[in-house]
């Protein structure tokens, strides 16, 4: 594997991925409830429907009779067009049932973050039930909420767990656990509520199932040549271009050699490479901008990185 220099930094002064673009209080506030943490993102805004003209080929605008626009109030941004059907639902309504949550649950809200102009914006829920890993670190699930005024009037849950020694997300949940709930806007709060509490039931069993997973990886011991030809085929399956090929491999190298959080039970074992890979494609790869970097994190390279990485493990 290639040397390559790569800056890790510390446990105190590393952060989720989604806290580079949420709010900026970031941390979580215990009983601050979604719609303070939405306002305070600066998301607290309202929505309504406003008609959509285009000219015609005279040049004389003509109002549309089948589409109306999604606008803010506060600014007049058009956030998207939608059906004459289409009834819009405030990001405060539809992310109401939330508070259900962190009251029923040990539960607090992290941080919330938008996107398009607050098109879509999206909630992380921290759940405080944490799995052993090898009686050396642990993992917690992260409960994540989103909307959107794109004419699709549904809310989404989702779970990404984290590995809390180093911040670093882990594979995993997204196939145990059914990854993505979809919730319609018009369902009661009560509906929401249980489709959610069905999805905190399912991480509960899906994080205590990976846990276990990754304990016994943490007792298999890993040789350097082994974990260079796996870092290898995972960094081809997901980028092509062979100099970014040799820049991720180069780091993933640099994460197994230099990591300042990895525990010592996991060195020199094939938990020891999952580490350094989620490592590298959390808190060390480069990304060209905040919008590249969150694609990657939530469903791009890095999310395929980590599911390569804990596939090749077991299987190898």
């Amino acid at each position: 594997m290639p040397s390559n220099a790569i800056e890790l930094p510390d446990r105190r002064s590393r952060e989720m991925w989604w806290h580079r673009f949420g709010d900026q209080g970031r941390r979580a506030v215990p009983g601050r409830g979604i719609a303070k943490a939405i306002d305070a993102a600066g998301l607290g805004f309202d929505v309504e429907l406003r008609k959509i003209a285009s000219p015609n080929h005279k040049g004389n605008w003509v109002v549309d009779q089948s589409r109306r626009g999604v606008v803010r109030t506060d600014n007049d941004a058009l956030l998207g067009v939608v059906g004459m059907r289409y009834r819009p639902v405030q990001h405060r309504e539809a992310l109401a049932f939330v508070d259900e949550i962190t009251a029923g649950y040990d539960a607090d809200v992290d941080c919330v973050w938008g996107s398009d102009d607050g098109a879509k914006i999206k909630a992380a829920v921290r759940y405080k039930h944490d799995a052993d890993i090898a009686g050396t670190d642990s993992l917690r699930p992260y409960l994540l909420f989103s909307t959107s005024h794109d004419g699709k009037g549904s809310v989404k849950m989702a779970v990404q767990a984290v590995q809390m020694s180093c911040l670093n997300q882990l594979p995993g949940l997204v196939n145990r656990a059914s990854w993505g709930w979809t919730v319609p806007h018009s369902s009661t709060a009560e509906q929401k509520l249980r489709a959610a509490a069905a999805a905190i039931e399912a991480a509960d069993r899906a994080a205590e199932d990976l846990a276990a997973e990754l304990s016994a990886l943490a007792g298999e011991t890993l040789a350097p040549d082994a974990a260079d030809l796996i870092a290898e085929r995972i960094v081809s399956r997901t980028v092509k271009s062979e100099s970014a090929q040799r820049r991720d491999i180069a780091g993933i190298s640099g994460a197994l050699r230099e990591s300042p959080t990895m525990p010592e039970r996991f060195r020199g074992t094939r938990m020891g490479l999952l580490h350094a890979v989620t490592e590298y494609y959390d808190h060390a790869r480069p990304y060209r901008t905040a919008a590249a970097a969150e694609r990657s994190h939530a469903h791009g390279v890095a999310a395929k990185a980590r599911r390569l990485a804990l596939a090749e493990l077991q299987a190898a």
